[in-house]
């Protein structure tokens, strides 16, 4: 997940990193959220990675 409005770890940092991974990945952008405790749904997005699922995470 990338935050947009995140100063601490600044969006370009974050990008460099994803496309180094050399592996099935998804990106998930937050326009409205800084370097913010996103936990929230978070949990929901990682046990369907996980268990390769297509669960609705719930808003």
């Amino acid at each position: 997940m990338t935050c947009l409005d995140d100063v601490v770890c600044y969006p370009s940092t974050q990008y460099a990193i994803y496309n180094r991974i050399d592996a099935k990945k998804e990106h998930f952008l937050l326009p409205e959220y800084g370097h913010d405790s996103i936990n929230v749904h978070l949990n929901d997005y990682v046990m369907n990675w996980l268990m390769d699922t297509n669960i609705k995470v719930s808003y």
